[in-house]
């Protein structure tokens, strides 16, 4: 994503939206991100449709609300993997959540969904960082030494079409789509 253009007909293609307070580089890592995603699912993906994105300046954590995605810690470097974090909560409250944890069983694939977290939320937050390292890292999960993540890696990889495109080589992903994968 080279331009704040391409990225906005990312999002629009894919029903995201942004509150008017995002920057380019906020714009461009979260077009980033659903580029990914278009990618790996082949089309829109029903999981991230409709999402709405806002970055307030100086806010310490990230949270869904009924105003939407309000994204913090990284308001000003727009980070690709924390966007798919808070992609994966969304899509977790579009269906993931129930699915995952009757298919898979604990992956605690980082120390942050493991934090002091009661049971609920903790696999809650798996689900988010798993879903995130799904389309930056997947080889992480795929190639694990825990079994619960190869079958977090194989969860994904069923409800996505193009599996084979989640890698973390922009080159790579912006040819395929243009190309038309």
């Amino acid at each position: 994503v080279k331009t704040t253009d391409e990225a906005r007909a990312i999002l629009e293609r894919n029903n995201i939206t942004v509150g008017r307070e995002t920057n380019a580089r906020q714009l461009k890592s979260l077009a980033m991100g659903i580029q990914q995603i278009e990618l790996v699912a082949g089309e829109r993906s029903q999981y991230v449709s409709g999402a709405v994105f806002r970055f307030p300046k100086r806010r310490g954590y990230s949270e869904q609300t009924s105003q939407g995605i309000i994204m913090g810690a990284n308001y000003t470097d727009g980070n690709v993997a924390h966007t798919l974090h808070e992609l994966g909560h969304y899509a977790g409250n579009n269906g993931l959540y129930g699915p995952y944890k009757s298919a898979v069983g604990v992956c605690s694939f980082t120390n942050y969904s493991n934090t002091s977290y009661s049971r609920a939320r903790y696999r809650n937050e798996e689900l988010s960082e798993v879903f995130s390292a799904f389309f930056t890292h997947p080889e992480l999960l795929k190639n694990s030494r825990k079994k619960n993540c190869r079958d977090a890696y194989a969860f994904f990889a069923r409800k996505f079409k193009n599996p084979q495109y989640a890698v973390c080589n922009r080159n790579a992903l912006t040819a395929a789509l243009t190309n038309g994968g």
